[in-house]
């Protein structure tokens, strides 16, 4: 039921990332995306012609801590405006990753 669904979906959007390494150790980044989801049939349970628009911004920061390994932190704030309240969202999440590279 749900493949016939996103099977009839137009979408499109835009991502941008920036990044910046201000010191030897530090690279702070950024990515931005859009996207506009338009569905084609109604959806099966609510007979309405469903209309999203899906805005994502991530902001982070890896630290090298040696050549093998590095620690990052990011957070990202989700916003999924639809016209059935059902899909729609906000979220706000944040993660602390350590890496090693054998």
């Amino acid at each position: 039921l749900r493949d016939a669904v996103t099977a009839t979906k137009n979408f499109a959007g835009i991502t941008g990332t920036f990044s910046i390494q201000p010191l030897p150790r530090l690279n702070l980044s950024a990515s931005l995306m859009h996207q506009d989801s338009d569905y084609q049939a109604n959806d099966p349970l609510l007979a309405v012609t469903r209309r999203d628009r899906f805005d994502n911004l991530t902001l982070g920061a890896t630290y090298l801590i040696d050549r093998r390994m590095s620690l990052r932190g990011e957070i990202a704030y989700t916003d999924n405006h639809s016209n059935i309240p059902l899909y729609a969202y906000d979220r706000v999440s944040g993660a602390v990753k350590l890496r090693y590279e054998f």
